[in-house]
């Protein structure tokens, strides 16, 4: 009876080990820290996003040669140039790898066409969004106004400017290089030409063409508007169109941007970049900016008095002085979760205020009689406003 009572004891404490070893063996590998992927394949311009699965400690990231790849501080591959490079994922002691290959892309060149007599074409409608946005999402554009000089492909008698037509078609050479969809047709709708006897390039719309790395628009010296969003750009580089009006670089990956010789400028859309500091001291025409979604620590707009619309949310701001700007009509702070106090008695002519996310717990608004919607934590003691609240 004793050997029976041990026998069955034995078996049943085997049982139990047996049932127990696959669960900790599956509970381990699915806490186990791994990238997302090992091996990627990208095109010249283009990006891949790495991962570390299962982990929540700091990621330093880094790229074994950084003409093929680049990667960000958040995993954001980037093609440079066609090779191979390893990106590296370090958390402590431990290294995590994916291999890259970075291919050139394929492009097929346009066939020449045969030489024709010139044709005058009809003046085309300037379409355009409108540069008030709506105030309801937070990562609206602020768009070009088409220019109040008319703009028509050059005729006979308005030949386009040589210079011009030099730097530009420079430029396109190297953009279509680097693997970029830009059109060789200068009579396309990417570029915009003055209606002059010496007609001059006036506007340029790359958006969402695949420009990549550094470019830069010196040598066309009469660009009053340009459009080169929703690319990877990583530098920009201004300083010598002083005739820009407008600028919209959103959507990029640049870490600086001086617009310090834009004095000209009315609207700027700097969103979603990598900008630690923005200089607009100089821009003191600037009716329109945004700057959402960046990593901007301070913000002077003191000499900014023509803004109507300022979005500068999702930042690291932790003051913002707006009491020069009593043209402002909307103003959007959300989400710069340092920032504890916020003045508007001076923007009288306020219409909109966005403010959540943020370390506010006092608003007095009782200045701002136009205001129609605002948009704040509900933590936070208003004053002097009992309108639509969201």
């Amino acid at each position: 009876m004793k050997r029976m009572k041990k026998f069955l004891a034995v078996v049943l404490a085997l049982t139990l080990l047996v049932t127990m070893l696959p669960v900790t063996s599956v509970s381990a590998a699915s806490k186990r820290v791994k990238l997302n992927k090992t091996k990627a394949t990208i095109y010249i311009g283009k990006t891949v996003t790495l991962k570390l699965k299962n982990n929540k400690k700091k990621v330093k990231w880094t790229t074994s040669n950084k003409k093929v790849a680049t990667v960000s501080k958040k995993g954001k591959v980037k093609g440079k140039k066609a090779g191979k490079a390893t990106i590296t994922a370090k958390v402590g002691k431990k290294k995590y790898k994916c291999k890259v290959t970075v291919k050139k892309k394929v492009t097929t060149k346009p066939t020449t066409k045969p030489t024709e007599q010139p044709i005058t074409k009809p003046v085309e409608e300037i379409t355009t969004k409108p540069t008030e946005e709506s105030t309801t999402a937070l990562t609206e554009e602020i768009t070009t106004k088409p220019t109040e000089e008319s703009t028509t492909p050059p005729t006979e008698e308005n030949k386009k400017n040589a210079s011009d037509v030099a730097v530009i078609e420079k430029i396109i050479k190297q953009q279509k290089e680097n693997g970029a969809d830009v059109s060789e047709d200068l009579d396309s709708e990417q570029y915009e030409w003055s209606d002059t006897e010496d007609s001059r390039l006036v506007g340029i719309d790359w958006r969402r063409v695949g420009l990549n790395g550094d470019i830069s628009f010196e040598g066309v010296e009469k660009l009053r508007n340009l459009n080169c969003f929703d690319n990877q750009l990583t530098s920009l580089y201004v300083s010598k169109n002083t005739e820009l009006t407008t600028l919209n670089c959103q959507s990029n990956e640049l870490a600086s941007l001086d617009v310090s010789k834009n004095t000209e400028l009315t609207t700027l859309n700097c969103q979603s970049n990598e900008l630690a500091n923005l200089d607009v001291s100089n821009n003191t025409k600037l009716t329109n900016l945004n700057c959402v979604s960046n990593e901007l620590t301070s913000l002077d707009v003191i000499k900014n008095t023509e803004l109507t619309t300022l979005l500068c949310g999702n930042n690291q701001l932790a003051n913002l002085d707006v009491s020069s700007n009593t043209k402002l009509t909307e103003l959007d702070c959300q989400w710069n979760r340092l920032l504890d106090t916020l003045d508007v008695s001076k923007n009288t002519e306020l219409e909109g205020l966005k403010c959540t996310t943020t370390a506010i717990s006092y608003l007095d608004l009782s200045n701002n009689k136009k205001l129609g919607w605002l948009n704040c934590d509900n933590a936070v003691e208003v004053v002097g406003y009992d309108g639509y609240r969201w």
